[in-house]
């Protein structure tokens, strides 16, 4: 957002907190309305009143600025991971600038001193609220111009991306596999090809990798692989029940080639999103 923008949404909040909203209903209301996000009820910040259901903590202008994050990060398009992941990179940062501003994050120690129901304890909260939407509104800005450029999140969106490549991958051997039984069978036992595999694997990899750029259409082509392998690889093996099909995989194995390269790229799509989990359990934990 422009410089413009964000003074606007600070106004819209302090107009709609003068209105008998609370925090978290203005900074929702202002952000989302300014910045073109998608609309979130206004009742999803209702609870945040004085606090969580008026205990006293948490900021209800802090919790509507994360719901505004994580209604804007659903516009990057990314896969739902890593849609997540960044939310939770923007609601860090949205807090750290929010408790270095006000010292805190709970309602009752940033309005401490203030007697409630006084004009002086509206006042700070509606001080509270223009400040985190207009932080709201700039972060959004900021996210949305670094959006065309490649973001680094870390290990754990790594290894994310990782075990998605290796779904992708896996399917596609799936399919082949049920290709490669079928033709078997077709074949009245004649060894089986190691190439649908192999190549089926590689396109699923292929799909797979086009889909982390966000398209819809690659997403729902994935998911569509993904139903796909499951059921071949059901079906290939119920075709393995045949003595023909397990003589013609048995000779297809024999003779290596493609068999041995389709092997070793589904072996190598379990083995690498294993290790980085195991390193994000022994980094995250």
């Amino acid at each position: 957002m422009r410089r413009g923008e964000e003074r606007r949404a600070a106004d819209a909040a302090r107009a709609d907190h003068a209105s008998a909203r609370n925090c978290a209903e203005s900074v929702l209301r202002a952000v989302t309305a300014e910045g073109g996000l998608p609309a979130v009820p206004e009742s999803a910040g209702s609870g945040f009143t004085s606090g969580i259901g008026n205990t006293g903590c948490l900021c209800g202008a802090l919790a509507g600025g994360v719901i505004v994050l994580g209604a804007y990060a659903e516009t990057e398009g990314s896969a739902p991971e890593a849609r997540r992941l960044r939310a939770e990179e923007l609601s860090a940062e949205f807090l750290a600038r929010f408790k270095e501003r006000w010292g805190s994050t709970c309602c009752r120690v940033i309005t401490r001193g203030f007697v409630p129901g006084t004009r002086e304890a509206a006042a700070r909260c509606a001080e509270v609220t223009e400040n985190a939407a207009a932080l709201a509104a700039a972060m959004v800005g900021d996210a949305r111009a670094e959006a065309g450029s490649a973001r680094r999140h870390g290990a754990r969106d790594v290894t994310a991306a990782a075990e998605r490549l290796a779904k992708g991958t896996l399917a596609g051997a799936g399919a082949g596999l049920a290709v490669s039984a079928a033709g078997a069978l077709l074949a009245g036992g004649a060894p089986a090809g190691g190439l649908p595999p192999l190549l089926l694997a590689l396109a699923g990899l292929a799909l797979a990798a086009a889909a982390e750029r966000g398209a819809p259409a690659l997403r729902r082509a994935g998911r569509a692989l993904h139903v796909a392998g499951l059921a071949g690889s059901a079906l290939a093996l119920a075709a393995l029940t045949a003595p023909p099909a397990r003589a013609a995989l048995a000779a297809g194995l024999a003779g290596g080639g493609a068999w041995s390269a389709a092997g070793a790229l589904a072996f190598a799509a379990l083995a690498v999103p294993a290790a980085l989990r195991a390193y994000e359990l022994g980094r995250y934990r």
